[in-house]
């Protein structure tokens, strides 16, 4: 190996230390469980087979078809122990390298509905790269070095064999019988594994860098070699390898794919590298494309580059003209979540990166973002009004989003406060604005599309977080503590008192006259506030990690910890809590507690539901509806707590008798849903009861099913089958909403051809074959779907191509 500077090898100690993935969150917990979690990155690796991309997105590997010229087409989701080093695909099965958690074998072979079946750990393990073969996995441990694993049973892979260069492996390419790996020393070295169990090394070269990614095409091996950019090696001869030519990039690469005559370089921060090697020995370079994030990983195809590009997710780059590559969108867009706020079954993410996300929560075991809004600026903080969402935005002010419709949100405007609106308190028709360097800034937003600024009050350093107590507003300042101001006049908010507390207080709780504030590296302060003229600290708590927010429940105090997650105490002493449980994540922002659930906004992890184990409730029922769905009633109810009970029953009045319509197992705790196909259409009522151990029942509630509506009377399609252009005609029997959608045979919508309200009466309307888009769709079956108020009705087509 040739000698390495002092500079570039510091160089590579940090590169190294910024490549290490902390431990899966979840992983260390106590008396808190996780029910469900909305993985936000970073987007670290991508690999792409046959038409399918496969994406490292944080802790889950997303797959996605790609074959259509427009965006990737999303098909399943599956969670991992932890995030996605590497993925390489082969037949049915996707091997993940997970760093200290091993490997995963992930079933593809159905992509909607990819699972993972088989894990590979080993004591002090840290896989960062995995190759596969029939039968064979080829796992670069950075610890342990090379591990061969048979894969013959994938439910349960074992070791093969082993080969340990002492030093540290990164990535793992096969082409044949022939293992070509690279460390982060700077290191390719050749290895025979015609036999598994005996890998034998043919040859070794040794650069002056670190090799975080390659890839092998035809005779030469292209290195992503760090701070020295792409190393060519010439592989003809495996026995016999050598450098044939370079070419220092200006970023740090960290991932190769060569098609054809170019190598695509993931270069870090400097985006991505189009280089020409059609010469080998003199690799120039064609085209740079700055991405908004880290790029760490790259594949490629003959017109297109996907960048795994970390929290902004995964970019997609037009390469048909590799001179001028240009972005063409993003997939999985990743972001910063900094704060949360909920109505009903909707979360509202403040996020650094995108401004506002709106997730949805029907599901407790499934979050899933219904859209984003731009807003111009990094979101801090979020609170609601109504309909109204107002979010903090850093270096911008205030800004408002309508979102009657959650999948449709509108933005109303950004309205200045004086500096960064960095946390928000809303009191009746009162916004309290923590604002940076602008202190205290009150809003009127009585009505909340259109806030104006009534009042404010300066600050000696920058406002980090505001909590209001009636009339009473509580400000901390930077390196300055908390404030206490007196807001009977908005206009002017009169100083009362000051406590001094550390550096950084950056979240308030309050209840009861005691104040808790979160307060960095510091842990938590709690204070006295029976008099708000004259605090007093009653003590000071130390909590691991980094203390940036906190809340209350009934009688636990939650502390959002940093890289120590979600910190539970006992408050039924508010003056003196302890720590009760924990659960252990990436990096806990803020957070918003609904009785014993955590909504988590945990940084580059997205957003965590979270549940202390510790609040036992009895069950209790909510949301308890019965509505005809497509000639059937479908109930629908949300159970909560742990009961303890041995299931449910559901039944339905017959004449003068309750007569059982189906019983249900104890696990429906959170949202459950029946179709009744047998309810008479003039109604019906229902009730649901809970199964006592002793043989008795509960009854938790009851609900009416009205008669059922009339249904369209026709709906029909000439010509059919058609090429291109099809003519619908349909019946609606009362004036009102009309929606007439097209979905493919797999459920997804296709193209909406109408959302209006229609008159009584027969209508026509043309689909001319293409989807909302202006693509034209391929050739297939497709479903015509007609909503109105009186039913559905559903008619198929075929387009011949």
């Amino acid at each position: 190996m040739t000698h390495r500077t002092l500079f570039i090898a510091t160089l590579i100690a940090m590169a190294v230390m910024i490549a290490v993935v902390p431990r899966a969150a979840g992983q260390d917990s106590s008396e808190v469980s996780e029910l469900s979690h909305w993985y936000n990155g970073p987007c670290r690796v991508v690999c792409l087979l046959d038409g399918r991309v496969y994406v490292g997105n944080g802790a889950a590997l997303d797959i996605a078809d790609v074959t259509e010229s427009g965006p990737p087409r999303a098909l399943g989701k599956v969670p991992l122990t932890a995030a996605a080093q590497d993925v390489s695909v082969h037949g049915d099965y996707a091997l993940v390298a997970m760093g200290e958690f091993g490997m995963a074998v992930v079933d593809v072979s159905e992509p909607d509905a990819p699972r993972v079946i088989g894990t590979f750990l080993e004591t002090d393990a840290d896989v960062r790269g995995v190759a596969a073969s029939d039968g064979f996995a080829y796992l670069a441990d950075i610890a342990l070095g090379l591990r061969i694993v048979d894969l013959t049973d994938p439910t349960a892979p074992v070791l093969d064999g082993v080969y340990d260069p002492d030093d540290d492996l990164s990535s793992v390419v096969l082409r044949g019988s022939l293992l070509y790996v690279a460390d982060y020393s700077g290191d390719l070295r050749v290895i025979d594994v015609s036999s598994s169990g005996h890998p034998q090394l043919l040859d070794y070269y040794g650069t002056a860098g670190a090799v975080y990614g390659l890839d092998v095409a035809g005779n030469y091996a292209y290195l992503a070699d760090g701070v020295l950019g792409l190393i060519i090696i010439d592989v003809t001869d495996p026995n016999d390898i050598d450098e044939v030519g370079d070419l220092n990039t200006s970023g740090w690469a960290y991932s190769v794919q060569v098609v054809g005559a170019n190598a695509y370089v993931a270069d870090g921060t400097a985006g991505l590298r189009v280089i020409d090697v059609s010469d080998p020995a003199l690799p120039t370079e064609r085209a740079t494309l700055n991405t908004d994030g880290h790029a760490w990983s790259v594949a490629a195809s003959a017109d297109r580059a996907y960048v795994a590009d970390s929290w902004p997710g995964l970019r997609i780059v037009d390469i048909s003209v590799p001179d001028l590559p240009e972005e063409t969108g993003g997939y999985l867009m990743r972001g910063d979540a900094a704060a949360v706020a909920m109505r009903d079954s909707v979360v509202f993410v403040a996020d650094e990166d995108h401004g506002l996300r709106i997730l949805d929560l029907r599901d407790l075991g499934s979050i899933f973002e219904v859209t984003s809004v731009d807003l111009g600026a990094p979101g801090l903080d979020v609170v609601l009004s109504g309909s109204h969402v107002f979010v903090a935005l850093e270096g911008a002010g205030l800004a408002v989003v309508d979102a009657a419709q959650p999948h449709m949100p509108v933005p109303l405007g950004v309205f200045a406060t004086g500096g960064d609106a960095r946390a928000l308190a809303l009191a009746g028709d009162r916004l309290y604005i923590a604002a940076g360097s602008a202190g205290l800034r009150v809003m009127d937003v009585s009505d909340p599309g259109a806030p104006f600024e009534i009042g404010d009050a300066p600050t000696p350093e920058d406002a980090l977080a505001v909590a209001v107590d009636g009339e009473i507003v509580y400000v901390t300042c930077r390196y300055d503590g908390l404030f206490v101001f007196d807001a009977l006049n908005p206009a002017a908010p009169a100083p009362v008192d000051t406590l001094a507390l550390g550096d950084e207080p950056l979240a308030i709780a309050l209840r009861d006259s005691v104040i808790y504030v979160a307060s960095g590296a510091d842990g938590l302060h709690i204070i006295n506030a029976t008099d708000p003229t004259d605090l007093t600290l009653i003590s000071q708590r130390t909590v691991p990690g980094y203390v940036q927010g906190v809340a209350l429940g009934d009688d636990h105090l939650y502390v959002a910890a940093g890289s120590a997650g979600l910190r539970v105490f006992d408050a039924e002493d508010p003056a003196d809590p302890f720590q009760v449980g924990w659960f252990t994540t990436a990096y806990a922002r803020n957070l918003l507690v609904n009785r014993r659930d955590v909504l988590l906004a945990d940084g580059f992890d997205g957003v965590r539901l979270l549940r202390n184990d510790l609040i036992i409730v009895p069950v209790t029922l909510s949301g308890f509806t019965a509505a005809w769905r497509n000639g059937a009633a479908e109930l629908s109810w949300r159970l909560h707590g742990e009961p303890g009970l041995t299931g449910f029953r559901l039944e339905r009045l017959d004449g003068d008798l309750w007569m059982t319509v189906t019983y249900l197992s104890t696990d429906h705790d959170g949202p459950g849903v029946y179709r009744d196909s047998t309810a008479p259409f003039d109604g019906a009522q229902y009730r649901l009861l809970a199964l006592i151990s002793d043989g008795t029942t509960a009854l938790l509630g009851e609900t009416r099913l009205a008669a059922a509506p009339p249904v369209p009377v026709r709906l029909s399609a000439a010509p059919n089958p058609f090429n291109p252009r099809t003519t619908i005609a349909f019946d609606v029997t009362v004036p009102g909403p009309v929606t007439l959608r097209v979905y493919d045979c797999a459920g997804r919508l296709v193209r909406t051809l109408s959302t209006g309200r229609l008159p009584a009466g027969g209508h026509r309307l043309d689909w001319d074959g293409r989807d909302d888009a202006g693509h034209a769709v391929s050739g297939a079956a497709y479903f015509l779907r007609l909503e109105t108020d009186t039913g559905i009705r559903s008619h198929k087509v075929t387009l011949v191509r």
